[in-house]
């Protein structure tokens, strides 16, 4: 069966950088003009958000962006419900108060609330415990020791909605969740309590085996 690309939208505040970098993660540019990549990307800076034709993308990811509008939640929140898929990175620029907006949208949206960033000291890991979830279906084919020995120094310390699933929770004693699910509409959302950057949270991108499956495999899930 041939199947056209799945078309992503990658948004962040720093477009030229954060959202670059996901994307040749993803779907480096160079196997997209050539045809042999199961993704076609569109990056764009954050403030463009709202004047998107959501119908066109099978995916949004959204990364570390700071204050994202009443307006932008609808957006998304709508995308959703028609059976999009979502996927939001959190990080040291997102402001709490742009994400538990008084309308609620947001909070329709969002697998967790966001109560306040912490550190971990020492860090942190995945718990890979549950290795039966189609989203870590592909690790455990490859080798999940390398995802599960990403350090991650700080995040941000959710209470998961009562529809939400935590995939994927820390080490820590209080098994804070690090990758969590719910369904909107005929659409799923994920959201990732540490960044996919180098702003020193985790060394989540350091190893390129990591980040390229990471990227592929919440994508296609969510897809």
């Amino acid at each position: 069966e041939v199947q056209p690309p799945t078309e992503v939208l990658v948004v962040a505040d720093d477009y030229a950088t954060k959202a670059n970098f996901f994307r040749t993660a993803l779907s480096p540019l160079d196997l997209e003009q050539l045809g042999d990549s199961p993704y076609r990307t569109t990056v764009i800076n954050s403030s463009e958000f709202g004047s998107q034709d959501l119908s066109r993308y099978n995916v949004v990811c959204w990364l570390d962006v700071a204050n994202p509008s009443f307006s932008d939640w609808r957006a998304l929140q709508r995308f959703l419900e028609g059976g999009g898929g979502a996927v939001i990175f959190l990080g040291p620029n997102v402001n709490p108060a742009a994400y538990l907006e008084e309308s609620g949208t947001a909070l329709a949206v969002l697998p967790a609330d966001l109560r306040a960033d912490r550190p971990f000291d020492p860090p942190e890991h995945f718990d890979l415990r549950n290795v039966t979830h189609p989203l870590l279906k592909a690790f455990v084919e490859w080798d999940t020791s390398e995802l599960s020995s990403v350090n991650i120094s700080r995040y941000w310390r959710t209470e998961p909605a009562d529809d939400a699933t935590v995939i994927v929770p820390y080490t820590d004693a209080g098994e804070h969740p690090a990758i969590v699910e719910r369904p909107v509409g005929k659409g799923r959302s994920l959201l990732i309590t540490t960044p996919f950057d180098r702003s020193g949270w985790s060394n989540l991108v350091t190893s390129v085996n990591v980040a390229v499956l990471l990227s592929d495999q919440l994508v296609q899930y969510v897809a």
